[in-house]
Order: C-alpha cells, then sequence, then structure tokens
C-alpha cells in the first residue's frame, strides 16, 4: 500500500515521549500511524491537476454560454421579424376587409334606395 502521508514515525514518538508519555504507548502509537492507509487522501499534485481540469471545465462553460447567447440571440431576432411579418399582413388583411365591407355596404345602400324609390313609384303619394 502506498502512503501519501509520509510520518518520521521514530521523531514523532520521540516528541510524544518528551510530552509526557510513556515510551511504549508513544512507540505503539507511532507504530499505528504505519498502518493506516492514506493512499485516498489528494497530494498537492492531485490537487493542481484537479484544479486545472476545473478551471479547463469552467472556460469550456463559457465558451458554450457564448455560443447560447447568439443562438438565442438569433432566434429572437427571428422572432422579431416573423412578428413585424404577421402585423404587416394582419393590417393588410383588415384594410382589404374594411374595403370589401365598404363595397359591400355601399351596394346594400344603393339597393335599398332602388327598392324604396320602386316603392315610391308604385305607391302615389296621398
Amino acid at each position: 500500500m502506498m502512503n501519501a502521508l509520509h510520518i518520521d514515525t521514530l521523531k514523532f514518538s520521540r516528541k510524544l515521549v518528551a510530552a509526557g508519555m510513556a515510551p511504549a504507548a508513544a512507540e505503539a502509537i507511532a507504530e499505528a500511524l504505519i498502518d493506516v492507509d492514506t493512499s485516498e487522501l489528494a497530494t498537492k499534485q492531485d490537487l493542481g491537476v484537479l484544479k486545472h481540469e476545473l478551471k479547463q471545465d469552467v472556460a469550456d462553460v463559457r465558451q458554450e454560454l457564448t455560443v447560447v447567447k447568439q443562438d438565442i440571440a438569433a432566434v429572437k431576432a427571428e422572432l422579431q421579424a416573423q412578428i413585424h411579418a404577421l402585423k404587416a399582413a394582419t393590417k393588410a388583411d383588415l384594410r382589404d376587409l374594411e374595403n370589401r365591407l365598404v363595397i359591400k355596404m355601399g351596394g346594400m345602400m344603393v339597393g335599398a334606395l332602388a327598392i324604396l324609390t320602386a316603392l315610391m313609384r308604385l305607391v302615389p303619394p296621398t
């Protein structure tokens, strides 16, 4: 098993004894440290690699965000153009409808006047 943490157990044991611990207990603790699995601890090199990967990921996300913003702007412009075209078509349709209604109303008025005139001729004034 590879340890990422390197401890001088003799020096560690001597410091414990100097601090007032029994030599047998200090040696037992120092020996126990040898058996501790530190293989899963991250080293400075591991953290450096991770930091570089994260920076690259952030740069990639920023680049993708720029592309997405451009796509949104293109869709927005397209939608605005379509809305403008629909407004123009709707205005033209309304003008056409208005013209047809005016013609029909005019025709109805002419017809009503013709009927009124015919009735006036048929029924003499009294």
